[in-house]
């Protein structure tokens, strides 16, 4: 749902006589972000199908979670970049996303802290089979 926005003003904005998809300082950070999705994409059913019984969902839920919040934190971040002052105003799609993302990314912990339990959690479980 974030994608939308940021990408507005890329496909119609214009700098210097050239489209923006042609600027490599947007091209590229739109690129990693699709990258990004495509990654959450395949991360977050991959969370849902380890909670079926049976399964071990411990590693795969964080990281899922830890994906998701950062790809919606960057998204909307460089949406509101793209948008500039426009994207501050209350009729603004992007600002409302950027403070919708800013309240659910954090929701069950800061992705840091995610990322940071979650690697915790592997390293205990590498001392554990070493010894």
């Amino acid at each position: 749902a974030a994608w939308g926005p940021p990408a507005g003003p890329v496909r119609s904005g214009r700098q210097s006589g050239s489209g923006l998809r042609a600027n490599q300082a947007v091209a590229f950070p739109m690129a990693a972000l699709a990258a990004g999705a495509r990654a959450c994409g395949l991360a977050v059913p991959h969370a849902a199908w380890a909670h079926d019984p049976g399964r071990d969902a411990d590693d795969v839920t964080p990281e899922a979670l830890g994906l998701a919040a950062e790809l919606a934190l960057d998204t909307t971040r460089l949406g509101m970049h793209l948008h500039g002052a426009r994207g501050l105003l209350l009729a603004s799609s992007i600002q409302r996303c950027y403070r919708r993302a800013a309240v659910e990314a954090v929701r069950l912990g800061q992705p840091r802290t995610l990322w940071r339990r979650l690697g915790a959690r592997r390293l205990a479980g590498l001392v554990e089979a070493i010894e």
